[in-house]
């Protein structure tokens, strides 16, 4: 990315030029889950205008499990519940599954030697007969004597700034930014991006101090031990916040499957602006 340049190819397009794809060794990713039991939902409007709507989802081993303890969560957030809006209840959402196996398989010997053998057959219509089976070969694809970075958390951090004097005025982030959205990355992290109308309202941002790695932590509310890192591109005058999910997305638990409705701490972000 960093190598990368944007340009605007006309008023709907945009282009790049210079990326490169490289070299990496084999690695499979194994991805399975299993049931956990049966799940019950329900949508709440709440009286408390902060937090306007619930969702309510309770897993048991069995329907009837799942409906019985289901109904005395309900009971007793009865009194928070606005009577007045169409809450949706007690909802059978089916099969509730969580991830069994997330892992990455970086034994490049064991995928060349061992894994995915090619069988060739011999067919004279419906007479096959076995001829072989050979190991696959896989040719490298891209650079492999690249010397950039490669590793998320060393790839441009947005720096740590101080300031000797105070803010000269204020902006809202959303008056700076054409996109600020969040999104999973993988199963198990989350990203947050924020793309700049102009180089200089991206600088404005920098030198703000907000999107640190720990000021940025903070006002999102993520734990240090799960944020990754806040990093910049200045190619396309980005900022790219990444973090460890507080669990895994489509798990029992999980409010937001696809990590889609997080940013909105970001939309209601001030940024001080420095001389």
């Amino acid at each position: 990315m960093l190598e990368t340049e944007y340009f605007q190819h006309d008023e709907e397009t945009a282009g790049l030029r210079k990326s490169g794809f490289v070299h990496r060794p084999l690695s499979i990713k194994l991805e399975g889950s299993e049931r956990v039991g049966k799940c019950t939902v329900s949508l709440l409007f709440c009286k408390n205008r902060e937090t306007p709507i619930l969702f309510l989802e309770t897993i048991g081993k069995t329907r009837k499990d799942a409906w019985e303890e289901h109904q005395a969560e309900l009971e007793r957030l009865e009194t928070f519940v606005d009577e007045t809006q169409p809450s949706i209840r007690s909802i059978d959402a089916g099969d509730a599954f969580k991830w069994s196996i997330y892992h990455l398989l970086e034994n490049e010997t064991l995928i060349r030697e061992h894994l995915f053998p090619v069988t060739i057959f011999k067919a004279d219509g419906r007479n096959w007969q076995r001829l072989k089976e050979i190991q696959g070969d896989y040719k490298p694809i891209g650079l492999k004597d690249y010397e950039g970075i490669l590793e998320e958390e060393k790839l441009a951090p947005v720096e740590v700034v101080t300031h000797s004097s105070s803010p000269v005025a204020s902006r809202l982030l959303v008056e700076m930014a054409g996109v600020i959205r969040s999104k999973n990355a993988g199963v198990n992290r989350i990203t947050y991006e924020v793309y700049f109308h102009s180089k200089d309202e991206y600088r404005q941002a920098l030198e703000s101090g907000r999107f640190e790695k720990r000021a940025i932590a903070e006002l999102l509310q993520i734990p240090m031990e799960r944020m990754i890192g806040s990093f910049r591109a200045e190619a396309c005058h980005a900022i790219k916040i990444t973090a460890s999910r507080a669990v895994v997305s489509g798990t029992p638990g999980d409010r937001d499957v696809f990590g889609a409705q997080q940013h909105a701490k970001l939309i209601s972000m001030k940024i001080p602006i420095y001389a």
